[in-house]
């Protein structure tokens, strides 16, 4: 996520250098993260009527930046055990990929981290670690955990995931 930002930044800045050194006239218009608009040059029609432009649209596919908090931890000898809450809000779609993604920044941020579980319900947050879970709580987790991490590299996908079987992180 941070690459693409680095991308469109840099692409809005030299968007900005090419609107400011050129002879021609040049406009940009963008809304931050959606949506890129550039005007060409204007074109002076030689009977000197009007001037014509040309509008290309970009639409940018921005990554929502999911929220996350860490609802329970557990202090281990060899790493810690948290239970990691998704804010359902905060994403209007979910990937393996950005799963991965939240599990490397939760073992970056936070270490040392031993296992991790990722939900996003409360209701499955609470039950993730009970021994003895209730029907309701199994039916929970199975629509509402995502991602175990077991001994701080080891992935499973779960629920709706679980047909990305199990993956180990690299570096």
């Amino acid at each position: 996520m941070t690459k693409f930002r680095s991308l469109a930044a840099m692409l809005l800045a030299l968007a900005t250098f090419a609107a400011c050194s050129s002879s021609d006239e040049v406009v940009v218009e963008t809304t931050v993260g959606l949506t890129l608009t550039t005007l060409a040059p204007t074109q002076v029609r030689p009977s000197g009527g009007d001037a014509s432009t040309t509008t290309t649209t970009t639409t940018l596919a921005v990554p929502d930046e999911i929220q996350f908090a860490i609802v329970e931890r557990v202090a281990g000898t060899g790493g810690d055990i948290v239970v990691v809450l998704l804010d359902p809000d905060s994403y209007t779609s979910l990937t393996d990929i950005d799963l991965v993604g939240v599990t490397r920044d939760i073992i970056e941020a936070f270490p040392p981290i031993a296992q991790a579980h990722i939900v996003d319900s409360q209701a499955a947050a609470d039950a993730v670690l009970l021994e003895d879970k209730t029907a309701a709580q199994k039916s929970e987790l199975a629509d509402h955990y995502f991602l175990a991490l077991d001994d701080g590299i080891k992935v499973t996908f779960l629920g709706p995931f679980a047909s990305f079987g199990t993956d180990i992180l690299g570096s």
